[in-house]
């Protein structure tokens, strides 16, 4: 299994462990204390940037720039639409629902996301791209590490002293007379 694959369902699986530690110490009468309030809101926070980190550098891996063009808008609004859906559910069922019981749902949730990667990178593994299948060599990463010549001609100074900028505003003429921007 990939790195990153194997990283994202260890912290899943953690953080869903920490999310029903936290609900067992709420259950205690000096749960609902400053200090683990605190740091129950800090571990919500980490947990929530983790998550949202882990999907979109995932995602970023198996798309290409013209694909991830095309679906990562799909995907954001997807996104805001399914906040404004769970925040009214989740208002219409505070009457019914204890708070801290929502950290079951938490995390049953991160358990499903530890699930489904593992599907992925089982299942899924010849549909994934290669260099998410399998760690860079250390050939792959010096290869990636070295400007390709157009990049670096491209962000770097001519001899004759015009920038970059120069270039693309007023087009430039290579060795051939073409003019390119």
């Amino acid at each position: 299994m990939h790195t990153l694959l194997a990283e994202s369902v260890v912290t899943c699986m953690i953080s869903a462990a920490g999310a029903l530690g936290f609900r067992l110490l709420l259950a205690t009468p000096s749960g609902h204390g400053l200090a683990p309030m605190c740091s129950l809101f800090v571990f919500i926070d980490v947990v929530g940037s983790l998550t949202v980190l882990q999907f979109w550098t995932f995602a970023g891996d198996i798309f290409h720039a013209r694909e991830a063009k095309r679906l990562f808008g799909l995907i954001a609004g997807g996104s805001a639409v399914s906040n404004v859906l769970f925040g009214a559910l989740l208002a219409g069922a505070a009457d019914s629902v204890l708070p801290e019981d929502l950290l079951y749902a938490i995390a049953t949730a991160l358990l499903i996301c530890a699930l489904t990667v593992l599907y992925i990178s089982i299942y899924c593994r010849a549909d994934l791209p290669t260099d998410v299948r399998e760690p860079a060599t250390t050939q792959d990463r010096t290869a990636l590490a070295e400007p390709s010549e157009g990049i670096a001609r491209r962000y770097t100074r001519d001899p004759a002293g015009a920038s970059p900028a120069d270039h693309w505003s007023h087009g430039s003429v290579d060795g051939s007379g073409q003019q390119y921007r």
